[in-house]
């Protein structure tokens, strides 16, 4: 089984079914590393036409709890925080 690195493989990789996300080792270790809170990963072997297979990852949002926040400069004025506080102004 072969490793890819990233920049490399992401055509090989572009033959998922639809809604399916694939990752190469690279763009693994760095999604993993900033989202394994609220994302899930499957390993899997890629077989590739006349290359043998690749390491692959399996990809996908789970249910975990990912408190979203609008940023300080993309509120309106009177928009509510989330803790139910108006915003000061």
């Amino acid at each position: 089984m072969r490793r890819c690195q990233i920049g490399a493989g992401y055509a090989r990789l572009s033959g998922a079914e639809a809604g399916t996300t694939l990752l190469n080792q690279g763009a693994y270790e760095l999604i993993h590393e900033r989202f394994s809170r609220v994302c899930d990963f499957e390993e899997i072997e890629l077989p590739i036409k006349h290359e043998g297979s690749f390491l692959a990852y399996k990809v996908r949002v789970n249910d975990g709890n990912f408190p979203a926040v609008i940023p300080e400069w993309e509120r309106a004025p009177d928009v509510e925080e989330p803790s139910g506080k108006a915003k000061k102004k």
